[in-house]
């Protein structure tokens, strides 16, 4: 069976973009990338970057031409990797003009799970309420 193959069957459906890595290991056993090893058509759709140029190669070459911060990516995902922790943040992509949702965690077979959904709309929202109106909502939502 192709490697990845019961992911695909349930991320082609989902409408957020997914991409599956593997860890990638320098010969000290350090953490130095990742690999792909297998993308839904929402992230090709989302990025532009299709899965025959991208499965098995370094996700440090890929992402680096969305304008993604690689160095500082994969030292959180060592930490978290330890950690047990679920990855959560917001990125803006100027080669692509988006705003993303990032949510990444490691499966049960260590290989990183990475879903990204397009937060533009929101974000423009966000950009054009006053001052005042923002303070408030952050203050909302620090309170949950």
């Amino acid at each position: 069976m192709e490697q990845g193959y019961e992911y695909r069957l349930s991320i082609e459906d989902l409408s957020e973009g997914v991409a599956i890595l593997q860890e990638s290991f320098d010969e000290d056993g350090k953490l130095n990338d990742f690999i792909f090893l297998q993308v839904n058509s929402a992230f090709e759709q989302l990025t532009g970057l299709f899965q025959k140029q991208i499965i098995g190669k370094k996700a440090s070459d890929i992402l680096t031409q969305l304008g993604f911060p690689v160095e500082n990516w994969i030292s959180l995902c060592n930490k978290e990797r330890i950690k047990k922790e679920k990855i959560h943040f917001k990125h803006y992509f100027k080669p692509i003009n988006r705003w993303l949702e990032i949510i990444a965690y490691f499966d049960h077979r260590n290989l990183l799970i990475i879903i990204f959904r397009i937060i533009t709309p929101e974000k423009k929202e966000f950009e054009e309420i006053s001052i005042p109106e923002k303070k408030e909502i952050n203050q909302k939502l620090k309170s949950k």
